[in-house]
């Protein structure tokens, strides 16, 4: 069983502690994503941006042309499954 500290923890750091993960080094890594979460954010950003971009172009297309890159994109997942 794991021990408890007067320390608050999260389920998350719990399970961390189980798997052998010393509070040491979980706090390190915390801190090290802490840091480089405004670039994380910044690529969930431009992913959000280019996706909607394709929905966009998806919605402008004539069915006709929806139908033929349906069929592009199956017949290429067929040969390279």
């Amino acid at each position: 069983m794991i021990e408890s500290t007067n320390e608050e923890c999260t389920t998350t750091q719990m399970i961390y502690r189980q798997l052998g993960i010393s509070d040491q080094v979980y706090r390190f890594s915390e801190k090290i994503l802490a840091q480089l979460r405004p670039r994380f954010d910044e690529i969930d950003q431009n992913a959000e941006y280019n996706q909607l971009k394709v929905l966009k172009a998806m919605q402008d297309m004539t069915t006709e042309k929806r139908q033929v890159c349906i069929q592009t994109y199956l017949s290429f997942k067929v040969q390279h499954p």
